[in-house]
């Protein structure tokens, strides 16, 4: 009881600071060889912040990651923040309205600002998620300053877009369409670059996967069907083009990292019987290509059958779109 009551008062101490500098030091701590006090009290300390103080906690990290002027400190505050939001959201937590209020609008900031690192992007990219998935069941219509987000990163930097964009939930109309016309410019600068020697396999596979999800979410409607069809001829060029070159390995690859993503996206969006019959037609017109993309085709076919045997494509007027 004693311990308890001192960790509460340690945590709100730690978290009622405006100052990010003590948190700063605090993640430090966290960072520290395991067996000293300084990390197992901080550990201690965090653990409670967690499962007690989550909504703070999100906003203090953010606020370390946006004003410390240490890279490693920044990042490890991100990194921290990532694996606590990943957990809650597995235990269902939701943040509550008004720290979403708070926290939206820093988030915002950390993803827009200047000389982003790769591995920022991924931890930012989780943590987007999880926000997202809060604020999109408050407000199905989505979050306005994330798409307009999204725009200005589809211009500045895409690959965090691209990033972005794939772990984001079942979004609206409304909110593709502040970005999407952009977005399918820069897919389709990538996916149809000519010239291999300035093809990077990680984007052009990032690339892929944002297509596909883009043609996934755009094709609840007889309009966005249309827009979803001409990604897919895209993509279908771009396979193409591969196998034309003699870089069905290339194809391969990229078509295997598709296939897991779309597990794991399928999982966490649930598509509707329209998006199952836009990945059922997509899978049929990329086993026609080459000699080895039939696994792949085999493969997201096999998980649309499932989907569709076990009600996991739902009705479009079942969601909030």
């Amino acid at each position: 009881m004693a311990e308890s009551s001192l960790l509460m008062f340690s945590a709100r101490d730690l978290l009622a600071t405006p100052s990010h500098e003590r948190l700063a030091y605090f993640v430090e701590q966290l960072y520290k060889p395991h067996e000293t006090y300084e990390y197992q009290g901080a550990q201690a300390l965090y653990k409670f912040c967690v499962a007690n103080f989550s909504n703070c906690l999100t906003l203090m990290l953010l606020k370390v990651y946006l004003h410390s002027p240490d890279d490693l400190i920044r990042f490890r505050a991100i990194s921290l923040l990532s694996e606590a939001l990943t957990g809650l959201r597995n235990r269902s937590f939701e943040l509550s309205p008004v720290a979403l209020d708070v926290i939206k609008p820093l988030l915002v900031s950390c993803l827009t600002m200047p000389e982003a690192k790769k591995p920022d992007t991924k931890m930012l990219r989780i943590i987007v998620s999880c926000v997202a998935r809060n604020a999109m069941k408050l407000d199905p219509h989505g979050w306005d300053e994330l798409g307009d987000c999204m725009l200005t990163l589809v211009n500045t930097d895409p690959v965090r877009a691209f990033n972005v964009f794939l772990d984001l939930p079942q979004l609206s109309v409304g909110f593709i369409n502040r970005f999407f016309k952009h977005l399918i410019e820069e897919i389709e600068d990538v996916l149809l670059l000519s010239d291999e020697q300035d093809r990077d396999e990680e984007y052009w596979s990032l690339a892929l996967e944002t297509a596909v999800k883009l043609g996934i979410q755009l094709s609840n409607s007889e309009k966005g069907l249309d827009v979803a069809r001409v990604i897919l001829d895209t993509v279908l060029k771009s396979a193409n083009l591969l196998v034309r070159k003699g870089e069905e390995q290339f194809l391969q690859r990229g078509f295997a990292h598709l296939v897991k993503f779309l597990a794991l996206d399928a999982n966490t969006c649930r598509y509707s019987r329209n998006q199952c019959g836009f990945l059922s037609e997509f899978s049929f017109k990329i086993s026609r290509i080459g000699t080895h993309t039939k696994e792949a085709a085999m493969k997201i076919n096999l998980m649309v059958t499932k989907l569709e045997n076990h009600n996991g494509c739902i009705n479009y007027d079942e969601r909030h779109v």
